[in-house]
Formats: C-alpha cells, structure tokens, sequence
C-alpha cells in the first residue's frame, strides 16, 4: 500500500501558511511596540493555527502515517482557540486589563484534562495508531466514544467565547463613541469581522465533524477547512501588525489642540493644555480612565443616578460648550477627544459626557459630527466650493476619511455630499 502520495498544490499552501503563522507568530511575541499583551495572545492563535495546518499537511501527505508517534497530539489544542481569542479582544479593548495568572491558567484545563486521559493512547504501540488513523480517517480507534462528546463539548466552547468576544467588541464600539470624536482607525471593526469568519470556521468544522463521514468526504472536507485557516492567518496577522495603538499616552492626546477661532482669517491658534491639571503625564486615555459608559443603547437617555450633576450646572455646561463649539471651533482638529474639550470648558470628562448623554441624548462622537457636517454643508454651498474637492472639504471640516465624511454626512442629511450639492444648486437656480 503506498501511503505517500504526491505534493500538489494543496499540501504546498498548508505547509507554506503554517510556516508563515509561525514566523509571524514569532515576531508577535517579540513585537516591542504596540499592545505586547494582545500581541502575545494573538502570536498563540497564529501558533496553534500553524500546529493545525501542518497536522494537514501530514494528513493530506499521509505522513500521519509514515510517523504515528504524531498522531493525535494536536486534538487537545481545539480547546485553545477559543480563550486565546477572547483574551486578545479583552486585552485590545481594555489595554489595562491584567488578570491573575491562575485565573489564566483555568481556562486552559480542558487541554491539560484531556492529554492526560489520552496518554495511554500516545504511548500505544505505533502501528495501532497507524491504523486508527487510516482505518477511521482520523478518528482515534476505541476513543472515540469518548472523544466524539468532547469534540461537540469544545464546539460549545469556542462558540461561547466568540459571544463573549462579540459582548466586549460591543461595549468598546460605545466606549469609543463616547470619548473620541474620529474613531475609524480604532473601531476595531475588521475584528468583529473576523470574529465571524472564526464563526463560520466554526459552523464549517461543525458539518464536516458531523455529516462529512456519512457521505465519504472527510478528508476532503478537512482540507478544505485547513485552508481557509490558513487564509485566516494571513487576515489576522496583517492586521494585527497594522493595528494602530488604540489608547495613547496623555501627552499625545491632550498636550496641544490647533482650533479655528471664529474671526474668519483661518489663521489657527493653539491652546496649550496643562496635561498635569487633567493627570499624571503618564496617564493612558483607557477605558478605565475615561468616564463610565451606561450600558444601555446609544440614542436612550443614560442616567447618573450618583452623579452629584445638577440640571442647572447641566445647563451651565452646556451652554458653554455651545458657545466654545460655535465660537472656538474645536471640532476641526481631527484628533479632539472628550478630555481635550471637557479642560476647554474647564469640567471633568466624566460630567461632559453626563450632559451630552443626558441633555442632548448623544455621544460625543456624535455631537462632535454634527458641527463637522454642519461646516462641511456651509464649504459646499459656498462660491468657493468649486475650487476645492470633496475630500479637502470634509478634511477641512476635521474628519479623517472620506469614507468617515459620508457616513456622518449621510447619517444627518440622508444625502451624499454631493447630492446636497447639486440640490441647492438647483434650488437655489430655481
């Protein structure tokens, strides 16, 4: 029987994605700048990824069989991916987090539970393993009574941990909402996608573990799910590579705004801020740091019911925050954030947020928006407006993308700028 059977192109791209993972992996692990704790966590994913794909690779090459003594001793690892995802979220989201190492460590029992029940079979004789792979297609002879539950059981796992992972994806994209006025570069958007790439991964290994050996197919079926693990490597370590750092140090964020003052000159003048008055110079702008989010909603009325905040100094806030916004124009720099304008107006975060949460019904992100369409709406009916470009209009309004611009604008006119455009050219003709 020959049990070695030609390299085609299909063992060549799961060698070559786990030869990538690991070297990417690799450099994860020894990545200095950035989140170094999400790096190490997602260097683990891409490791294990690579552990799978060559488990493939000796499958496909029947190597499996050619070396039994390797059969098997990736199986326990199915329990790895999910905590190993959940905590590269947390610790992307929440850049503070730190977690005692033995509630880390219980969430990795499952794995060493079940190398110890499969000892007696990595220390069976090789031929036997030999033809437990061969004979049942990558089932493990006389265990799999046992490790068919297990399997289904760490299904339930990693679907729960996705969930989990989603929740904390969720509370960050409000957070952000509430405290950056630009959040497209730190939305972490492309994660909550490739949450639901590993979802379907999922729902695939599912329907090849259950139906694929009914029909004959479960090599196949195997290959197929292999390779888009590997596609999901090159995914994940792009861009957690590319990842720009999400909180950063308070010196960057507050220690000098450029606003528009409202003479009309465009000539910019700087406020200087006082970084030791809103904290130490060393203070990250996280999560922890920043004010309390409500966990309802975006768009429900949040309510302080602590807050010592009355209506009147609500009103006083706000009143004042109108008169900087419309007279200042802070809105135009692109990076202003919630701290940067509560030391404007000389209030805590904490209280800026509780007014436009509560008074106005808005996060900041939003409030700060509607003053950019508000700017960019006046440069596109201008006489100048022909002179400049879409893009060097939305710019100059303070946002950082085209792509931010048209959302925001179309979200408040129901239009695209262009659109609005030719509409009041036309009323305006009429």
């Amino acid at each position: 029987m020959h049990f070695m059977k030609p390299l085609n192109l299909m063992p060549v791209l799961l060698l070559f994605g786990a030869a990538q993972g690991a070297f990417l992996a690799l450099v994860l692990a020894r990545l200095k700048k950035g989140p170094r704790t999400a790096n190490r966590f997602l260097a683990g994913i891409l490791f294990i990824f690579s552990i799978s794909l060559v488990e493939g690779f000796m499958s496909v090459t029947y190597l499996s069989v050619k070396f039994p003594s390797l059969i098997g001793l990736d199986g326990p690892m199915i329990f790895l991916y999910g905590p190993l995802v959940y905590f590269y979220v947390k610790a992307l989201t929440e850049p503070r987090w730190r977690i005692e190492r033995w509630k880390l460590s219980a969430h990795f029992v499952p794995v060493l539970l079940l190398y110890i029940y499969l000892i007696p079979f990595f220390l069976a004789d090789p031929d036997f393993k030999a033809r437990a792979w061969f004979v049942e297609n990558g089932h493990l002879k006389n265990y799999t009574p046992f490790v068919d539950p297990i399997l289904f059981v760490a299904i339930l796992q990693i679907a729960g941990y996705l969930v989990l992972s989603l929740r904390l994806l969720k509370s960050h994209s409000l957070n952000i909402r509430q405290n950056f006025s630009s959040i497209e570069k730190i939305s972490l958007s492309w994660l909550r996608t490739l949450i639901f790439v590993f979802f379907c991964l999922l729902c695939m290994f599912t329907f090849f573990a259950v139906f694929s050996q009914f029909y004959g197919k479960y090599k196949e079926a195997e290959f197929i799910l292999k390779l888009m693990i590997a596609i999901a490597i090159y995914i994940m370590a792009y861009k957690g590579i590319t990842q720009p750092d999400i909180f950063i140090p308070l010196d960057d964020a507050g220690a000098r705004l450029e606003y528009h003052m409202s003479s009309g000159d465009g000539d910019k003048k700087t406020l200087e801020t006082n970084t030791e008055e809103l904290g130490s110079r060393t203070e990250a702008i996280t999560s922890e740091s920043l004010p309390p989010q409500s966990k309802e909603e975006t768009g429900q009325t949040v309510k302080y019911r602590k807050s010592a905040l009355t209506d009147e100094q609500s009103d006083r806030i706000l009143s004042r925050l109108r008169s900087i916004m419309e007279n200042e124009k802070p809105y135009l720099e692109t990076g202003l954030t919630l701290p940067m304008l509560s030391h404007m107006i000389d209030v805590s975060p904490h209280h800026l947020s509780q007014v436009l949460n509560a008074k106005l019904n808005k996060t900041f992100f939003d409030f700060v928006n509607e003053y950019r369409v508000a700017e960019a709406k006046k440069a596109l009916v201008s006489p100048e407006a022909d002179r400049f470009s879409i893009l060097g209009i939305a710019m100059d309004a303070g946002f950082n993308s085209k792509n931010a611009f048209y959302s925001a604008f179309k979200k408040s006119t129901g239009m695209t700028p262009s659109q609005f455009k030719g509409h009041q050219t036309n009323g305006n003709q009429a």
